[in-house]
């Protein structure tokens, strides 16, 4: 979609809700709308800027914390390298490891990524490991919280979440786990 095609007035009470920066009554300018657009749609991605946290240690919810490091330490860049070239998406490593959304009623800790759709940021990934993990048991839980998605084309969204699968799952065509997987992305 370019910039020029949006209808400013069907977003309408959208953007006050959502966007911090606004004039005197509350309603962002046309050109903040604009800049954030243009962030979104018209612009290149960024050069992820990874700022690794501290490993993860005994004692904060995983048996096996050495091995999770290790097998997620370079996850950002792997999913970065698979979408450079074609794909808007990129994902850049935060610089701590404790996590917000997949914490339920005592700390978690895992990977914590910030996502983007060119240069706007417009989600996070969580990866937590489970507490047995290990070699013979890799499972991890995910989370990936997207904003800004109605500005953006269906498919274009699957393939970022497919691309994630991809290196976080065994998400090979025709196993369990690959009909789980795209049922899990196709489902509102």
């Amino acid at each position: 979609m370019n910039i020029r095609d949006f209808d400013h007035n069907r977003v309408g009470k959208f953007w006050s809700n959502h966007l911090t920066v606004a004039n005197r009554d509350g309603e962002p300018t046309e050109t903040q709308e604009r800049k954030f657009l243009n962030s979104l749609w018209s612009s290149n991605p960024i050069t992820p800027k990874h700022e690794p946290p501290p490993r993860l240690e005994r004692g904060m919810g995983v048996r096996n914390p050495e091995q999770f490091s290790r097998d997620f330490e370079a996850f950002a860049n792997v999913i970065n390298w698979h979408l450079v070239g074609y794909s808007p998406w990129r994902v850049q490593e935060l610089p701590t490891s404790e996590l917000a959304k997949l914490a339920v009623s005592h700390p978690a800790y895992g990977g914590r990524y910030a996502v983007f759709h060119n240069q706007a940021r417009v989600g996070e990934i969580e990866l937590q490991p489970d507490y047995l993990y290990s070699t013979e048991n890799p499972g991890v839980t995910i989370h990936i919280e997207l904003n800004w998605v109605r500005f953006l084309p269906f498919k274009t969204i699957r393939d970022f979440l497919t691309h994630v699968a991809i290196e976080t799952f065994d998400y090979l065509r025709g196993t369990p786990e690959y009909f789980e997987m795209n049922h899990k992305i196709d489902s509102p």
